[in-house]
Order: structure tokens, then sequence, then C-alpha cells
């Protein structure tokens, strides 16, 4: 017996199969945690991009005319809105699980913002000139999301976005903030992500004399339909 036990001591050739079966939880565990985290932070730089991208389309487009100040139309801004989808790509599913908010950050003008009678009643009738307001919002995603920064027709005194990095209006211009949030789906683990709701936000200063009166609507392409900010929905029709 003794000698089966002295000879069993000085056996090593199952030692590198038993270190293999010990090691081999933490390899996986150190690979598929890995995987999750380069997953992570590839689904949270498209998301940045999405509120880039929008942002920086909506201060851009309008009437191509140096005569009079450019018209935005509801059909721009919904082409911009549902091309957020092929920004981030269709892998991450972004409309059905994420949501997109448009503010336009203004400073209040009785003459430019209450033609045809828009102040008479409403959000702006409590506004004067030179408030600093969110003069309109539109909206488009499935997830249940508000703006962490304010609502249509808010005064927005102190500007828009984290306090380290507030934007404010120009006098006779626009900025738009742009705010996108979007629910991570983990592939295998969500216990090493900071966390499975992911927030961008972005800013653009619009680059043109835009009307600011209102937005218009054409019918020769796309779809002139208001994105609503209390319709949680995936497209426009």
């Amino acid at each position: 017996m003794k000698h089966f036990l002295s000879t069993l001591a000085r056996d090593r050739a199952a030692v590198a199969m038993t270190e293999f079966a010990l090691a081999t939880p933490l390899m996986l565990t150190a690979i598929l945690g890995g995987v999750e985290m380069t997953h992570y932070i590839s689904t949270t730089m498209r998301v940045e991009q999405v509120a880039a991208s929008v942002a920086d389309n909506i201060g851009r487009v309008g009437d191509q005319t140096e005569l009079q100040d450019r018209k935005l139309y509801e059909n721009q801004i919904n082409d911009i809105l549902m091309g957020s989808e092929y920004t981030a790509t269709e892998e991450i599913n972004f409309l059905k699980r994420g949501r997109i908010i448009v503010s336009s950050l203004e400073i209040f003008s009785t003459l430019t913002h209450c033609r045809g009678g828009a102040c008479n009643s409403g959000g702006k009738a409590s506004l004067t000139d030179g408030d600093q307001f969110i003069a309109w919002q539109r909206c488009l995603g499935e997830k249940n999301a508000t703006s962490s920064y304010g609502t249509l027709y808010s005064l927005q005194p102190d500007g828009m976005g984290p306090s380290d990095a507030r934007v404010y209006a120009e006098p006779s211009g626009s900025t738009i903030f742009v705010e996108v949030t979007y629910d991570y789906e983990p592939i295998f683990t969500d216990t090493i992500i900071p966390t499975t709701e992911i927030r961008a936000v972005s800013s653009f200063i619009v680059r043109h004399q835009r009307d600011r009166s209102e937005i218009y609507k054409r019918n020769d392409f796309g779809t002139s339909t208001e994105a609503r900010c209390d319709v949680y929905t995936d497209t426009i029709s």
C-alpha cells in the first residue's frame, strides 16, 4: 500500500490535464468578458455617432436660398431621424431599443415666434422677448424615454446639457441639441458593464439664417408627419 501511494505521489502524467481543467473556467470568463466589453464599447460609440450625426445634419438642412431665411421642413427632419437606424447599423436594432430627442434651443422673439397668433395661447403665451427656450422638439424610437433637460417651450436660462458642458442659443439663431438613449442587450452578461442604458448628447449651432417662425411641410418627398414626442414608435408614417 505504501509503495502504491509513493508511486502515485511521484506520477506527473495528469498534471497538465488537471491544470487545464482548473484554468479553463478562468480563461473562458476572461475571453467572454473581453468580448462583452468590446461589444458594449462598440455599441456606445454607435449611439454617440447617432447623436452627433442627427445634430449635425439637422443643423445643416434647409432651403438652399440666399434670398430669404431658409425654411426647415418636417420631411427633412424625418429623413434624418429615420436615417439614424443606418448610422447605428441594423445590427443593434436602434429604433426598437432606443430613442432620439431633438430640441431646438432659441432666444424668444415675439416678432419671430408669434406669427399668425401662435403666442395667443398655449406654451408660448408666458414667454417674453429674450427668454431662452426650447422652440420645438421632435422624437423617434420605441424606448419610453423623455428629455433630461427640458420639454417643449420650457425655459432654459442656464442653457442645455450636462452641468460641465452647457450649450446656449445665439440671439438670432438656433442650437440643435440631441439626446439619445438606448437599452443595451448583453451578449453573455451585464455584470461587467457600467449600465445597460447608454446615453449620449450632442449639439450643433445652425450654420445659416433659418426661418424660425415654424417648421414647414412639403408633399414632394418623404413624409411630412410631425415626429411627436408623445408617440413611441420606430417609424413615421
